[in-house]
């Protein structure tokens, strides 16, 4: 009884702390999220690989990239921020939902989310029109 009491307070503290992790980037970065059933699939590698082919844009419109996977694995790469967890990736999902790219603006609220890959230059692009982005531009010259 005492491991399953142990088992679901480590469960319910590492899925709080991730979406307390989020909550700290409020007002000071965007974040895209990662999702996948599988570290391994096709279509998360491309959307790694994309996000990678522009890290200046990126580093630009304050943008941190997080990776979401249900299980524990090898991390490749240690530029950019992991989460494990299944309880978060099912959160973000639907169910039999094996991928998705979440955009969650400076305020917090999801402003884009699909199924499919999404390029820089849509993400830029969707970036680049928001209000706040302006006012960064606008701020900076």
């Amino acid at each position: 009884m005492k491991q399953i009491i142990v088992i679901a307070l480590l469960t319910i503290t590492n899925m709080t702390m991730s979406a307390q992790n989020f909550e700290s980037h409020q007002w000071k970065h965007r974040l895209v999220l990662v999702i996948s059933s599988d570290g391994d699939s096709e279509i998360f590698q491309k959307q790694l690989e994309e996000l990678s082919t522009d890290r200046k844009g990126l580093k630009s419109r304050k943008l941190i990239i997080y990776k979401i996977l249900p299980e524990n694995r090898q991390i490749p790469n240690k530029d950019n921020t992991w989460v494990y967890n299944s309880e978060l990736c099912a959160s973000y999902t639907k169910s039999g939902e094996p991928f998705k790219v979440i955009l969650i603006g400076l305020d917090g609220g999801i402003k884009l989310e699909q199924n499919a890959v999404l390029t820089t230059e849509e993400l830029f692009s969707k970036i680049d029109a928001m209000p706040m982005r302006q006012s960064e531009l606008k701020n900076n010259n």
